[in-house]
């Protein structure tokens, strides 16, 4: 994969390597971790308790 021109191609030691796997291989998101959109009635009732 080439990098932009005149830039150098980045170089990751093992450490660096190593400290990426372990952050990404924690716990999986699970379903609350994740927002939802609010559903469209949901939407409308929360405009009718704003609308002064």
């Amino acid at each position: 994969m080439a990098g932009k021109k005149g830039q150098k191609k980045r170089f990751w030691s093992d450490d660096e390597k190593r400290s990426v796997c372990a952050q990404t291989t924690g716990r999986a998101a699970e379903r609350n971790d994740i927002p939802q959109p609010i559903p469209r009635h949901e939407q409308n009732k929360i405009k009718l308790a704003l609308f002064p």
